[in-house]
């Protein structure tokens, strides 16, 4: 017995040693095979497919300089500079992965080449697996490098199983590196302006036929080559020029036009393209790719072997790779009458007027204390007389510049907007039809557009169509096409008005649609513009995803405000929003903004003030949605140890605050795709989870700072009850809502003081932002008094809290007194001007 205890000692394994050793091994090896382990399991494939397809692959091709270049971005080209508590870390995924292996990467730099051209992933996908299978054929001892052998093998293709087996993986890898290389912006180099002019359209080989040319070109041809085709195949040359090493060069009409470089080898293949394209027309309509390959052996050029690539569809190829804002793609043919000219510049002088009309809209006030959003008023389209500042352009980080795109003159007096009544109220549960009936009825520029484009359509819809008509639900209709452009460029002006600088080529136009379609009823309905759905938009053009509020699972246990998500991850790109940052400055100006960022978010684990040495906690999957809640309740706190109240009439000292202060994260998984983000702020005798949202929109209803010319005193005298608190204490307590006073009891209580006053909480001198953002975060639903000592004194401070209109949190019909917070600042921060301008917005 004892024997077989010591057998079974001896063959045991410390599983949870063995885990902990390989997640955080130094060796770059444990690493890969520990990444690799995880995205099998994410993408449930068989490690023994993906072996199988990785020795098929394995040193085919070698990337020369251009394509080493690609491989340094992906891996060095993140932003790890932190925003707030979320730090970036690389994806893990296999298609990053391999751009660090000399002998896989090439599949890297070949998916990316072809994403240039095309959008279908199935393409792609496709042709990798042509490639491997034709670099792999070679190899077999049966196989030789006669031109009739390889011919042979292309004339009679027989039935391999094993690539139906490799195109499993490679499908997957294929999404791989689209969603973390190619949609977050690493791009190989474009091939040259004198070769795009050749033709305008361009021209490009089947997966099968563009298998069999480049590698004929790299790897049969040894020495000299030409290729000799009709037109100027994008595809095969750039793909030469990121994997060929020799001298390149390209020829059209016997004009040299092109000669690269690629290497010290003394290997010189030559595209001779026949001529150029003279019509755009009869490219499209050409089906058939026909190309030669020479070679030279012994001093003399022979044919290897000829060919053709027949077009497998009509469907013109559009690039998957990130693109410019308003450079909007479309499958139809160019011989639909949407194409016309003038059809063209009316749509985008519709959507020019609307973004025009969308920034001079006068904003009023905040519409709730917990959402970010701003009542608009739709009733004065003109705004000569109205404050810059004062208008929805001044919420966004920057104007778009859809506005100076030259694309015609929009009809004199276009109106945009007509005021009509609606019964309807805005529910989420609405069709669809109601909300789009209600725009285009209140913005009459829609139905211009409408009553203009049917004249060109011969749908049936269109055919009896009148000023009642309905948006036509079928695609196809000239209409639907139309006003779905004008939607799309409506978004695409929403991102950039929030900082985005390029669009995903990921974005779904009816998903777009059906977003704008909601923003618009929002903005028309109920006269209001909200951070969330604007939000939404802005980043599911940059990221590609789908559109966010529609996302949130419908068995989520509570309620998710839109403008709850504080960041989003799609790939290994994310868009995270700038107020989680409670160490900077945050201000109402601007506040429409996004910060776009390269990597995986996520937040690390006992820093101890090094992120890079800590370890790291992000989120998984290729689509997350990381949002905020409430800050952590201390009501049970007060109510045990309540802080006493000074009476009336004490002096009170504002010193410096010496409170030391922490911050960390915590990201919790609470459904599929979805994380909570807790941010825990540390003192000596606290710990409380406070939301960074809270902080922003206390910045929008705070008062704003004044400046007197009185006597400055160190201590003052308080004419009300107040209560004094270092940061340590505002941390833990606030906002201390416990009130020793009503309207009817302060009348029989010997508290002298006004009337329109509650508690006066009063911070020490705090001197950083963070515990500034923080003091605001905690007073949220009352109003907060920035206050400056070194240059107000407490009578202004108290005058200017008399003109505020008070009333108690959450207490509309309440007799409670509301209480008043002064948060102390010191004079190495600024308040900013976008406070004060909060308050003339609201006519304070």
């Amino acid at each position: 017995m004892s024997i077989r205890k010591l057998d079974l000692a001896a063959r045991a394994i410390d599983l949870t040693e063995a885990l902990i050793h390989m997640s955080a091994s130094p060796s770059l090896l444990v690493k890969g095979a520990w990444e690799i382990g995880q995205w099998l399991g994410c993408e449930k494939l068989s490690q023994f497919d993906l072996e199988e397809c990785m020795k098929k692959a394995k040193g085919l091709v070698i990337a020369n300089e251009h394509g080493q270049n690609l491989f340094q971005e992906i891996l060095h080209g993140i932003e790890d500079r932190p925003t707030g508590p979320l730090f970036l870390r690389q994806s893990g995924s296999l298609g990053r992965l391999m751009a660090s292996d000399p002998n896989l990467s090439w599949l890297v730099s070949t998916v990316v080449c072809l994403f240039q051209f095309h959008r279908d992933d199935r393409r792609i996908s496709e042709t990798l697996t042509c490639l491997i299978l034709q670099g792999a054929a070679p190899r077999h001892p049966t196989g030789d490098n006669s031109s009739e052998e390889f011919s042979s093998s292309r004339k009679y293709p027989v039935y391999n199983p094993l690539q139906i087996q490799i195109r499993t993986v490679v499908a997957k890898i294929v999404k791989s590196i689209w969603y973390n290389v190619v949609n977050a912006g690493c791009n190989t180099i474009s091939l040259p302006v004198n070769l795009i002019s050749v033709c305008a359209v361009g021209h490009y080989l089947e997966p099968n036929d563009f298998a069999v040319v480049t590698h004929a070109l790299y790897a049969r041809c040894k020495y000299k080559a030409i290729l000799r085709s009709d037109h100027l195949l994008r595809d095969v040359v750039l793909w030469l020029m990121l994997h060929y090493d020799g001298l390149l060069v390209v020829s059209v009409s016997s004009r040299k036009i092109c000669e690269k470089k690629l290497g010290d080898s003394v290997r010189e293949p030559e595209i001779r393209v026949k001529s150029y394209c003279t019509s755009s027309d009869l490219c499209q309509r050409k089906d058939v790719e026909r190309y030669q390959i020479f070679q030279n052996l012994a001093g003399k050029f022979e044919h290897f072997f000829s060919g053709q690539s027949v077009k497998a569809s009509d469907v013109i190829p559009h690039p998957g790779t990130r693109h410019r804002l308003n450079d909007i793609h479309h499958w139809y043919p160019r011989e639909n009458a949407i194409n016309d000219h003038g059809v063209q510049t009316f749509i985008k002088c519709t959507a020019q007027s609307m973004v025009r009309w969308f920034l001079r809209l006068p904003l009023l006030s905040q519409t709730e204390r917990y959402q970010v959003s701003f009542f608009v008023n739709l009733d004065e389209p003109k705004s000569a007389h109205h404050d810059p500042s004062h208008l929805l352009s001044a919420l966004l980080q920057r104007t778009p510049g859809i506005l100076n795109l030259d694309w015609g003159d929009s009809p004199p007096g276009q109106l945009v907007y007509r005021q009509i009544r609606s019964s309807s109220t805005f529910n989420e549960f609405h069709e669809a039809r109601t909300h789009l009936k209600t725009i285009i009825a209140k913005l009459v520029i829609l139905k211009d557009l409408d009553r203009k484009i049917a004249r060109s359509c011969r749908c049936h819809d269109c055919e009896h169509y009148d000023d009642t008509a309905d948006m036509p639900d079928r695609h196809g209709c000239l209409r639907r096409i139309a006003f779905e452009k004008v939607m799309i460029l409506l978004a695409h002006s929403i991102a950039d008005g929030f900082g985005v600088n390029d669009a995903s080529a990921a974005g779904e136009a009816e998903a777009l649609t059906s977003a704008m379609i909601q923003l618009l009823y929002e903005l028309c309905e109920n006269q209001k513009v909200s951070w969330g759905i604007w939000g939404g938009i802005a980043a599911s053009v940059y990221l590609g995803c789908p559109i966010v509020q529609r996302h949130v699972p419908t068995g989520f246990a509570r309620s998710i405000h839109e403008d709850s998500i504080a960041a989003i991850q799609y790939g290994n790109l994310a868009a995270i929003a700038p107020w989680i940052d409670m160490s900077q400055s945050l201000e109402l100006s601007g506040i429409f903004r996004l910060v776009g960022a390269r990597g995986r978010i996520g937040v690390a684990q006992d820093n101890r003030g090094n992120y890079k040495q800590s370890r790291f906690c992000g989120v998984e999957g290729n689509f997350a949605v990381v949002i905020v809640e409430m800050s952590e309740d201390v009501l049970s706190f007060n109510a045990n140890f309540s802080k006493a109240t000074n009476p009336a009439g004490t002096i009170l000292e504002i010193v410096k605050d010496e409170s030391d202060v922490e911050t960390d994260a915590v990201l919790v998984s609470d459904a599929e795709d979805i994380y909570e983000l807790l941010v825990r702020v540390k003192t000596r005798n606290h710990s409380r989870f406070v939301v960074p949202r809270a902080a922003m929109l206390s910045v929008l209803a705070v008062a704003p700072t004044t400046q007197c010319s009185h006597e400055l005193r160190a201590s003052e005298r308080y004419l009300h009850p107040t209560k004094h608190y270092s940061f340590d204490e505002l941390l833990g307590r606030w906002p201390d809502a416990m009130r020793p006073c009503t309207l009817e009891s302060c009348q029989s209580c010997s508290h002298n003081h006004d009337d329109r006053i509650g508690t006066i909480h009063i911070t020490n001198i705090l001197d950083t932002l963070l515990k500034r953002n923080i003091a605001l975060a905690l007073s949220m639903g009352n109003i907060a008094v920035q206050n400056e000592p070194w240059r107000t004194c407490l009578s202004c401070t108290l005058e200017q809290a008399r003109e505020l209109s008070r009333t108690a949190p959450g207490e509309r019909d309440s007799r409670n007194l509301a209480d008043l917070y002064i948060i102390n600042l010191s004079n190495s921060l600024a308040t900013g001007k976008n406070i004060r301008q909060q308050r003339r917005i609201e006519g304070q």
